[in-house]
């Protein structure tokens, strides 16, 4: 596909990660391809612990322990000319 609709970035990311937008809606999932395109998964990452520890008692999201795994790969998808 061509054109503005095109495939331009993707992301694998972890439960952890993915709470950013599932958990805490901290953003939406093209905020999170934002942040991870602008900042890194660094970024991402910071953001969801700092979610984590303000969410202390699992209010916002239940879980089983303190920080779950989190992990992040951006694809970025160049534009190719024939």
């Amino acid at each position: 596909m061509s054109g503005p609709q095109r495939l331009r970035r993707a992301a694998h990311v972890t439960d952890g990660a993915a709470s950013a937008v599932e958990g805490f809606s901290l953003m939406d999932w093209p905020g999170l391809l934002d942040v991870l395109t602008e900042y890194g998964p660094t970024t991402l990452i910071q953001k969801v612990r700092a979610a984590e520890n303000a969410d202390s008692d699992g209010t916002l999201r239940p879980r089983y322990k303190r920080h779950d795994d989190a992990a992040a790969a951006l694809c970025l998808f160049e534009r190719t000319t024939p």
